[in-house]
């Protein structure tokens, strides 16, 4: 069985959280069938009433694709590949779920590799490397449009 494991971006502390590890200020949970991510915040209150915490959901959760890049880093939803096609060679791309398809793989964006689509399934390459991702490396995914 797939080991699942999801992270979340945290767009106001530039930071990104991962469902397998124990944080104080975040929490991972289901909420009408559906896997959410949450920041803890604290109030700061006032003379007549105390400090209080309230939760706010993250957007951006990503799925770990169950693939590992050659480094063994886990790959999720929105990480930036350096990759080796057969057919293609290398290329660079962000990983994207089609949901027609059922299944992850490459966008290169609208210009592609040679001749070849814009989209391959993640399973035709050889070899896979991490180089960022769409949240904290956004100048890797721009060179690819």
């Amino acid at each position: 069985m797939r080991n699942r494991k999801f992270r979340a971006w945290d767009k106001d502390a530039e930071r990104m959280i991962y469902s397998d590890q124990q944080y104080d200020l975040y929490y991972f949970e289901f909420d009408g069938g559906k896997l959410k991510a949450f920041t803890i915040h604290e109030s700061p209150g006032t003379i007549d009433e105390p400090p209080q915490s309230y939760s706010t959901e993250l957007d951006n959760l990503m799925d770990y694709i169950g693939l590992k890049d050659k480094n063994g880093k886990p790959v999720y939803e929105g990480d930036a590949l350096k990759a080796s096609h057969p057919n293609i060679g290398l290329c660079k791309g962000t990983v994207e779920y089609d949901e027609e398809l059922a299944a992850y793989g490459l966008n290169r964006g609208p210009q592609g590799c040679d001749e070849y689509l814009a989209w391959n399934y993640l399973f035709e390459f050889d070899e896979l490397e991490i180089i960022g991702n769409l949240w904290e490396n956004k100048e890797l995914i721009d060179e690819n449009q």
